[in-house]
């Protein structure tokens, strides 16, 4: 018996640099499940960065499926904070994701593109776990090879830096990083709550605030070479400032009063 995989999902995310992706689990609908059984087809899951479609044969015979037959896939997240660190298109109520290989035009892409699908339209939808559904239609010739991308959620970074009268000039080089601060002058009458919290947990203190540029993704992995800089002497005072996580939303305090 031979097994030639004809349906093929490689899934990355940009946030991962340290580890592959695994927080991602996906399998059949029971009536893709049918549809496998009925085409001798068999699903492997076994990764959790790639899955395949494949089919069971005694010969080389080309694959057949009628055109209006496609396949869809359940997916599923164990990881609680995904939306958090994920770039996805808005979320509403009643629907859940759906990743497809037709575009709106009805062409084929390789590229699994989403959408929202409301959860009636699921087969076999009932698992409040459920994220979304992978749709693979059969509009091109086997093997089907498909990406499920998901692309990290960026911000821009804010710095909070304390300091007492022997820091007054603090600045923030990201050079190195390739990344570019810009100062941001503190305003008496801000709303800001982070700067009013400052200002009323460490009065007389010195504070700056420098914001990127641009809007960082964010990584598994910090980024180094984030230097904290004593400008009036050009001397480093940290090398690698910490990164803000996803669930401080591009805040990060620096403290050099302890």
């Amino acid at each position: 018996m031979k097994f030639t995989k004809i349906i093929t999902i490689d899934i990355n995310h940009t946030y991962f640099n340290s580890r592959p992706f695994y927080d991602l689990s996906i399998q059949p609908t029971p009536a893709c499940a049918r549809l496998l059984r009925n085409y001798s087809m068999v699903f492997n899951n076994k990764s959790c960065s790639n899955v395949f479609v494949a089919l069971q044969q005694e010969n080389d015979v080309p694959v057949q499926t009628a055109i209006s037959d496609f396949f869809e896939f359940l997916v599923f997240v164990a990881d609680n904070n995904f939306v958090s660190y994920t770039k996805l298109i808005p979320a509403e109520p009643g629907k859940v994701y759906c990743y497809s290989n037709v575009t709106a035009a009805g062409k084929p892409s390789a590229n699994l593109i989403p959408s929202l699908v409301s959860k009636s339209q699921i087969n076999g939808y009932g698992n409040k776990n459920v994220f979304g559904v992978i749709r693979v239609y059969c509009n091109t010739a086997f093997p089907i090879k498909l990406n499920l991308n998901f692309e990290a959620a960026d911000v821009n970074w804010r710095y909070y830096l304390i300091a007492n009268n022997n820091f007054k000039n603090l600045a923030i080089d990201g050079k190195l990083a390739k990344i570019t601060f810009v100062k941001t002058e503190v305003d008496a009458n801000t709303k800001d709550e982070v700067v009013n919290a400052i200002n009323s947990n460490f009065p007389g203190a010195n504070l700056s605030i420098f914001q990127s540029q641009k809007a960082i993704p964010y990584q598994q992995l910090g980024i180094k070479n984030i230097q904290l800089i004593n400008a009036d002497n050009n001397s480093v005072l940290i090398n690698h400032l910490p990164n803000p996580g996803f669930k401080e939303n591009g805040i990060k305090i620096i403290n050099t009063l302890n």
